[in-house]
Parts: C-alpha cells; sequence; structure tokens
C-alpha cells in the first residue's frame, strides 16, 4: 500500500498535480507510521521536494528535517544520505551555497562508505554544480566526468543524464560550443527516452543558449518557450523563472524592448518566490534598464514634440515661413 501511493504520487507529480501528489505521499506518510519508521523518512523525503520544485522552501525544510530526524533515530544510514543529498540540494537552489557542499560531501561518504552508486553519482554531479556557481569550472568537469564514467559503466541512465547534461553546461560556460552541442543532444536524447521532462526542460534551456552564441536568436527562443511549456505543466518555479529571464534576455536582443520587460516582470515574480536574490537584482537591473531607455524615449518624444508646437508657433505668427 505504501508503496502503491508513493508510485500514484510521483505520477501526479510528474503530470504538475500538486494537491493530488501530496496527497497520494501524505496518504503513505500516514500508512508508513503504522509500520515502518525508515519508510517514514523516504515519505517525508518525497515530501519536502515536492515542496521544493513548488519553491515552498520552509514547508520542504521541515519535511528534509524530519526525515533527517527518522534516519537518525532509525540508524537507516542509507536513507540519511538521500536525505542529506536532498537538503544540498534546497539549499543550493537557495543559493547557500557552502551549506549545500557540506551536505553534499557528507552524503557523498557516507555513500562511498555504504556503496551506494546512485548516491556517489548524484554527490558527484551536485558537487560539480556547486563549483560551477564558485567558476571552478575545471574542478566541476572532473566531478560530472567522474560521475559520468561511472554511470555509463553501470548502464544507469538517470545518473549518466544529470552527469552529461552538467559536462554540456560547463562546455557551454568556457565557450567550448564543438564540446557543448554533442554532450547537450545526448542528454537531451536520455532524457526522452526516460520521459524525464523536467531534466528535458533543463537540457532545452542549455542548448536555447547554445543557439544564442551562435546568433540563432529565433530558435533560442523557440528552444526556451518549449522549456518553459515543460516547466509551467510541471509546476517548476525555479524552471519558470530562468525560462522567462532567457527568454526576456533573447527577445532583447531580438529588438521587441516591451515583451522583453513583459517576460522579465514574470520572471522577477517567480524568483521572488523562489526566494533567489542574485537572479532578481540580475532581472531588476535589466527591468531598470529598461525603464530608462522608456525615459530616454519619452524625453526625446517631449522634445520633438514642444518643438514642433514652437515651430507651428511661430508660423503662426508669422515669424517664420513653413517649410514647402
Amino acid at each position: 500500500m505504501i508503496t502503491s501511493s508513493n508510485n500514484n504520487a510521483l505520477i501526479y507529480q510528474l503530470m504538475g498535480d500538486f494537491q493530488k501528489a501530496l496527497h497520494y505521499y501524505n496518504t503513505a506518510l500516514f500508512l508508513a507510521e503504522k509500520s515502518n519508521q525508515k519508510e517514514m523518512a523516504a515519505c517525508l523525503s518525497n515530501i519536502g521536494e515536492l515542496y521544493q520544485v513548488r519553491g515552498e522552501f520552509q514547508e520542504a525544510i521541515s519535511a528534509y528535517n524530519q526525515a533527517l530526524s527518522q534516519t537518525i533515530q532509525s540508524g537507516d544510514m542509507v536513507g540519511k544520505t538521500y536525505v542529506l543529498i536532498n537538503l544540498g540540494s534546497l539549499r543550493q537552489v537557495q543559493g547557500k551555497l557552502e551549506l549545500a557542499l557540506d551536505k553534499y560531501t557528507e552524503a557523498l561518504q557516507l555513500a562511498d562508505r555504504l556503496g551506494i552508486i546512485d548516491a556517489i553519482i548524484a554527490c558527484h554531479n551536485n558537487i560539480g554544480r556547486v563549483k560551477i556557481q564558485f567558476d571552478n569550472f575545471d574542478e566541476a568537469l572532473s566531478d560530472f566526468k567522474r560521475g559520468y564514467y561511472l554511470a555509463n559503466s553501470l548502464g544507469y541512465l538517470e545518473g549518466k543524464f544529470a552527469c552529461v547534461n552538467s559536462i554540456a553546461f560547463v562546455y557551454l560556460k568556457q565557450g567550448n560550443l564543438i564540446k557543448a552541442i554533442p554532450a547537450a543532444k545526448e542528454a537531451l536524447k536520455i532524457a526522452e527516452f526516460l520521459n524525464d521532462l523536467e531534466g528535458k526542460a533543463g537540457t532545452l534551456n542549455i542548448l536555447a543558449k547554445v543557439y544564442e552564441q551562435q546568433n540563432e536568436i529565433e530558435l533560442a527562443i523557440s528552444t526556451c518557450k518549449e522549456a518553459l511549456e515543460l516547466s509551467e505543466r510541471l509546476g517548476i518555479i525555479e524552471g519558470k523563472t530562468i525560462c522567462h529571464y532567457d527568454i526576456g534576455r533573447l527577445l532583447e536582443k531580438h529588438n521587441l524592448p516591451e515583451e522583453a520587460q513583459i517576460s522579465y516582470k514574470k520572471a522577477i515574480r517567480f524568483a521572488k518566490q523562489v526566494g533567489d536574490k542574485t537572479l532578481i537584482n540580475l532581472i531588476e537591473q535589466r527591468v531598470s534598464g529598461y525603464m530608462n531607455y522608456g525615459k530616454i524615449i519619452f524625453k526625446k518624444n517631449m522634445e520633438r514634440t514642444l518643438t514642433m508646437t514652437i515651430y507651428v508657433q511661430m508660423i503662426l505668427m508669422n515669424l517664420i515661413q513653413p517649410c514647402s
């Protein structure tokens, strides 16, 4: 019954139906409370992940901390490993990178000791993602490749996808499009095979940036919009934030300032839900730039209107002759 409820919850989560997913996760938790402390931790961790995707971080932290307590009480070190990974992911989304790195490192040490292969791969990938945010691209690439080779040797597609997707992102950041494109296309192919819509949205974002660097702006915009559609379907707040911001930038490059401003404002709204202060500041600077741009245009139009008014008055007063 617990497994069935969790499976139903996951199906609704992937469909973007938050309320039904939460209902089934809570049902699984209720059943686990009567029989299995280890299952309780897994259910609480699932609930935390659901809240995290929604950008409801306080609820997510509460669920993860309860899950962590359950794993410690029951001596479930495997469960503890996965909860630590989830906590690290949450702290990373919040921009608390040192805390995220601490959680990932602790999880990796446990996973190595216990021989939990998928957790080892996840930790290498996540540690690499933090290093990217510290601009340590070479170290990040090394972490991603370790995870990729391990996942590939075991035929573990989920882990392989996560790592090759991250590898594509690093090559993109380094401007190495020759290596970024095949890596991103490999990631997209795996995501589609796994029917991983969230993963696919992330890969599409990378490809959109590749197209942008190739100056294929219209293709970049359409790819970003495809990623946005997936994020909206799944209710992923962070994904919607990034997509709206990227679409705004691309529309700006495409000389569509009014449409760009609409996208930026949507991005700010979602960024505030996520609590990503860095992204909020970045977007607000762009919106502010457009506001100033609008003021300059308005001022020029006013100057032209005033000049025209004075010109007409001078004609009426016979001070000058109209232009023929």
